[in-house]
């Protein structure tokens, strides 16, 4: 039996803390639980991008925001209760919650992610934070008609 220690799996949820200011001065603040993409999550990223252009051919730019709306649904399993999905117009509030999320998929590509713990920013899903709710369900994966072909 050999004593060398494999090296740890790289955390695979990690909380972060976010602070915004919108145009008009409000502050939205909490934490967020991110976690890694399964295979099956970036299935699930593809549907929702899907289903979020109603299957329709639509500009690049649109493609873009819808592509970067579902990641984030996906993999922000908890957000703060502020946060709804269906009724966000900040476009600047989603910009920076993707980069924050790149920005530790890029340190775990790296390998420079490490074991953490509470629930401060970078903690592991074991522990919730007290105001974080639930991330929305994705409806089914199925893509609904658009409306004229109902």
């Amino acid at each position: 039996m050999s004593s060398e220690r494999q090296p740890a799996e790289p955390v695979r949820e990690q909380r972060f803390p976010l602070c915004h200011v919108d145009r008009q001065g409000q502050t939205r603040e909490g934490v967020f639980l991110y976690r890694r993409p399964s295979l099956r999550d970036l299935l699930r990223i593809e549907a929702e991008r899907t289903r979020l252009c109603e299957a329709q051919p639509v500009d690049r730019e649109f493609q873009v925001l819808a592509g970067m709306l579902a990641r984030l649904k996906v993999v922000l399993r908890e957000v703060p209760a502020w946060l709804r999905w269906d009724d966000l117009e900040d476009l600047e509030l989603l910009t920076k919650l993707s980069e924050e999320v790149d920005r530790l998929e890029g340190a775990w590509f790296r390998g420079d992610d490490a074991d953490r713990g509470g629930t401060h920013a970078g903690a592991p899903a074991r522990e919730h934070a007290g105001d974080a709710v639930l991330a929305a369900p994705l409806v089914g994966a199925e893509v609904q008609p658009s409306a004229h072909q109902r």
